[in-house]
């Protein structure tokens, strides 16, 4: 593991340790003390990020209570032929599986119906679960650790669509089983599960 990968997990839970010791403190003193380990964590992000330390304390004050993993949800969409669907993310410009973040208040399934619909214009069905993965704190793309619940899904009605989501002249395609192991490679847990091994 490269050393900037360890300091964003070093950092991730430390930060996870100083909010939830602020939550917790039983006097003022140690809720002083907390705060300002939350502070120093805060300006060794900014530096990483080349943001001010107020800044990214603004951020993480927009996280209530005490700090947990990130929760993403991506759809294997396959067709009958079992071709399936990628599309060219405009984040990191990486082919990937549709998904993205759950909303508050929003279930699991209903984020990934969502996230496909937004991403592609398809209305699918779940038909079952595909895989469960975690990803460590890694920067500079990713501030946070996060799981993954990836559904194995079917087209059930609507055109292919662009969206703001998507880069590049052709950004949704369907593709063969072997090539979309190798363009989702980088998700831990997916190749290994049967049928997904091309």
């Amino acid at each position: 593991m490269r050393s900037r990968n360890n300091i964003a997990y070093v950092l991730d839970r430390l930060r996870g340790v100083a909010y939830e010791g602020q939550h917790f403190a039983k006097n003022d003193y140690d809720r002083s003390r907390y705060q300002a380990v939350a502070s120093l964590i805060s300006s060794l992000y900014g530096s990483a990020f080349s943001l001010k330390e107020s800044a990214v304390t603004a951020r993480f004050c927009l996280d209530l209570g005490v700090p947990t993993a990130k929760v993403g949800v991506d759809a294997a969409v396959v067709r009958r032929d079992g071709a399936v669907l990628l599309h060219r993310r405009a984040d990191d410009q990486k082919w990937g599986l549709p998904g993205g973040w759950v909303d508050p208040g929003e279930t699991l399934t209903d984020a990934v119906m969502r996230e496909v619909r937004e991403e592609t214009g398809l209305e699918v069905r779940i038909t079952g679960l595909l895989a469960v993965t975690s990803q460590p704190a890694d920067l500079p793309d990713r501030p946070h650790s996060s799981c993954h619940i990836t559904y194995l899904c079917e087209r059930m009605k609507g055109e292919l669509t662009m969206s703001n989501e998507s880069i590049g002249s052709c950004p949704i395609a369907w593709c063969n089983c072997a090539v979309a192991v190798t363009a989702l490679s980088g998700m831990a847990g997916l190749i290994s599960v049967p049928g997904w091994t091309g």
